[in-house]
């Protein structure tokens, strides 16, 4: 195993796994070159700004990767757009709250302290293309996403939207009680969005551009070799960025 690339605040090791969701990247921007100019997005949850998790930790990776293909190619823009929780979607805590409610509960919350990001999906979709329409190749922005919401306080307003109410020692008789089951493994009590404050705004009020540091061509080629060797092997060690 090679020593750590400080690009990345990761320093544990990355299953094979998790390798395999930032794979595709380089072979769809190959598939991309003979296409002439074009455009290349993508999307990336808050995890990435500053990964905990070996999800995060991957989708870091897989920024690293897109901004070396941008590096390397004039006639397609490859670009990243990097944001929080699009309510609603199949990431979402909101489906999950539902299906517990269904279910009569309790509906699980990892800490009462924890806030996450959140945006429709109309805004983020028109946020991301509107981004793209910024992209020169190679940047990273980053979706203003407002004030972190409360999960525990979400929580509580998907029951009432629900018709229930909120069983708890003040409400003994109420239909469906909110059950605290700590944190896992690396998870946050707040989610980043960028490495670092250093964020350029654009055109959009909403978008900004974050200035990170990037790998070397050398690097990203070292980077995926392991990667393909790992996933290849299921070698559950990993590397380390």
């Amino acid at each position: 195993m090679r020593p750590p690339i400080n690009m990345c605040p990761w320093s544990r090791p990355i299953p094979a796994w998790a390798g395999q969701q930032c794979l595709w990247h380089p072979d769809t921007g190959a598939a991309f070159r003979p296409c002439g100019r074009g455009a290349l997005y993508s999307d990336f949850l808050g995890q990435s700004g500053a990964p905990d998790q070996c999800d995060g930790a991957s989708k870091r990776m897989a920024e690293l990767i897109v901004q070396d293909l941008a590096s390397r190619n004039s006639r397609t823009i490859f670009t990243m757009v990097r944001f929080g929780n699009v309510l609603g979607s199949s990431g979402s805590v909101v489906p999950l709250f539902q299906d517990q409610i269904s279910r009569g509960g309790p509906v699980t919350v990892t800490d009462p302290r924890v806030k996450r990001y959140f945006m429709t999906t109309h805004e983020a979709v028109q946020l991301v293309l509107q981004a793209g329409a910024e992209a020169q190749g190679g940047e990273v922005f980053v979706l203003d996403m407002g004030k972190p919401v409360s999960i525990l306080h979400l929580a509580r307003q998907v029951i009432e939207s629900a018709g229930y109410s909120l069983r708890d020692e003040d409400t003994p008789d109420g239909d469906i009680a909110i059950e605290i089951i700590g944190l896992r493994p690396g998870e946050k009590m707040e989610e980043e969005l960028t490495l670092s404050a250093n964020l350029t705004p654009t055109h959009n009020p909403k978008i900004f551009c974050a200035r990170e540091a990037v790998l070397s061509e050398i690097e990203v080629a070292a980077l995926m070799r392991e990667l393909r060797q790992a996933v290849a092997s299921g070698d559950e060690v990993g590397f380390e960025l």
